[in-house]
């Protein structure tokens, strides 16, 4: 039973890589035609020697010889004709192949011949305090996703063990077991071509980070048109109405700007005056965020930026740039439907939160932001706004798309909550509390019916945390929008 780590390379990109892998000293071994393919494998005949890092430990007792060195060959297969490329990689010749492989292959091919039942998933959620989690199956068990999840690999059974092996792994490459030889893999990948053109079989959720130098270049170069243009449905800040922005150049800290609100007009205010060529120096901008508790930060600008390529299926997440396929857009837009919405359709005056919650609380809305001071030093809370029948509320007002500091606080309350079963005392008063709610207050805009009509997908990709942090710790997940 032979073992093909399989990547599926992109045929205009062959040349380049094979270059790049005789750079690295591997050299061609044989080279042969056979049933309409190209097949070459190139070696490295003599790799470097490397250290052994056992050998600096116990470097005291090689006093009178040489301390062994490791020497690791490497190979590559190449399958290829003018319609398509394979590489199968041997040893470490996988790291300079698959950044010239295409990154949806496995993700493609497992939507095809895995079954829906796994052995091992490895998984990792965007947006999410829960960076990347490994779950492992037993055989039978359903393959499963929550909302936010991106697909890394799993090891699977196939739909067709007589052409595609018992199980195989498919992440970044497909790692099949077959019993095939090497002069026989043309007719093997002509059928994964195949395969390719059918019909998904499984909705698989992925997300890509995007490492390609010049695509990165041409995505930052639309953002930076899109930032000096008008207001875009596409773009929106990622910043929190409580705390106050200056703007400055990597490595020019002192310049900073006046400090006032996030927003288009000043960020352009910033450009003009330090004379900024956006297209060049977006990666440099920095902001500085002043809290109300009187805390300093900075961050990269492209972080604090929720920006989509509708045409190209890629975004910014957490300010580096990825592609998504439709299956995990899908999964959020559902999940975040299947989410409670009530609507608030009592009309006031009140433009800032203040305001709004003043106004509540003369209408049987208890006023929590009274409760915040008992509770800070531990749990560092520093948002609680309304509680009435159960439902203990968190205020995002104006661009609700950045609703990342309202859900975190959400989140942080909630373990305080499990510490004190769920009860919250504001003045002496006690209050019990079964659902947490997000209170959305819109810039006005189109009446929202369904939470997914928010097109945004850092927003989508918060909520799916939030919403998994709340039903974990038992509470109900609610949103409510003023309309």
């Amino acid at each position: 039973m032979a073992k093909y780590n399989l990547y599926r390379i992109k045929p205009e990109k062959r040349f380049e890589l094979i270059e790049k892998l005789r750079a690295d000293g591997l050299e061609l071994a044989k080279k042969v035609e056979k049933d309409g393919a190209t097949l070459e494998f190139l070696y490295s005949r003599e790799p470097p020697a490397g250290d052994i890092w056992w050998t600096k430990t116990y470097r005291d007792f090689f006093e009178s010889v040489e301390p062994p060195k490791n020497i690791v060959h490497s190979a590559a297969f190449f399958v290829y004709n003018d319609d398509f490329c394979y590489a199968a990689a041997l040893g470490k010749t996988f790291s300079r192949i698959k950044d010239y492989s295409d990154p949806d292959f496995g993700v493609n091919m497992a939507c095809r011949i895995a079954a829906d039942r796994v052995k091992i998933k490895n998984s990792k959620f965007f947006k999410s305090r829960r960076n990347r989690v490994a779950a492992s199956y037993q055989s039978g068990h359903r393959l499963e996703f929550d909302s936010g999840e991106s697909l890394e690999m799993i090891r699977a059974a196939t739909i067709d063990p007589a052409v595609w092996g018992q199980a195989a792994n498919f992440g970044a490459a497909v790692q099949f077991f077959v019993d095939i030889a090497p002069d026989q893999m043309p007719i093997f990948v002509k059928k994964i071509e195949a395969v390719l053109k059918e019909p998904p079989r499984l909705n698989l959720p992925k997300v890509i980070a995007t490492r390609n130098a010049l695509e990165i270049k041409e995505f930052d170069g639309i953002l930076a048109q899109t930032l000096l243009g008008p207001e875009n449905e596409n773009l929106h800040f990622i910043a929190d109405d409580n705390c106050r922005y200056s703007f400055y150049l990597q490595g020019e800290f002192g310049n900073l700007s006046d400090k006032g609100g996030f927003n288009s007009k000043s960020l352009k205010k910033f450009f003009d005056l330090q004379n900024i060529n956006l297209v060049e120096q977006i990666n440099d901008l920095k902001v500085r965020i002043f809290d109300p508790r009187g805390d300093e930060r900075s961050r990269n600008l492209k972080t604090m930026i929720d920006f989509k390529i509708d045409g190209d299926r890629a975004g910014l997440i957490d300010g580096k740039w990825c592609r998504y396929n439709q299956a995990f857009i899908d999964r959020l837009r559902h999940e975040a439907d299947l989410i409670p919405i009530d609507t608030d359709k009592e009309k006031d005056v009140a433009d800032n939160i203040d305001d709004f919650i003043a106004a509540r609380a003369k209408n049987g809305f208890a006023d929590c932001r009274k409760a915040i001071a008992a509770i800070d030093q531990k749990f560092k809370i520093d948002k609680l706004d309304l509680f009435k029948d159960g439902a203990l509320y968190f205020l995002k007002f104006g661009n609700i798309e950045a609703i990342n500091y309202a859900a975190d606080q959400a989140i942080n309350a909630i373990r305080f909550l499990q510490s004190s079963h769920g009860r919250l005392v504001v003045d002496g008063q006690n209050y019990d509390v079964d659902k947490i709610c997000l209170w959305l207050v819109a810039d006005g805009g189109k009446e929202i019916k369904k939470v997914s009509q928010i097109d945004s997908l850092n927003f989508l990709m918060k909520l799916a945390d939030w919403k998994r942090a709340v039903l974990a710790a038992g509470f109900r997940p609610r949103i409510r929008v003023r309309q």
